[in-house]
């Protein structure tokens, strides 16, 4: 694993995080369903 896809994980997660922060503030239900989808 080189430093440029360390980097693109990171921003993946940064924005998934904020993602699902601001969706949970609107609708907690859809952090339930992406994390089932995540687990299929």
């Amino acid at each position: 694993m080189n430093s440029e896809d360390l980097g693109n994980l990171l921003l993946v997660n940064t924005v998934r995080e904020k993602a699902l922060k601001t969706k949970a503030i609107y609708h907690p239900n859809l952090i339930n369903n992406l994390s089932k989808e995540a687990y299929d």
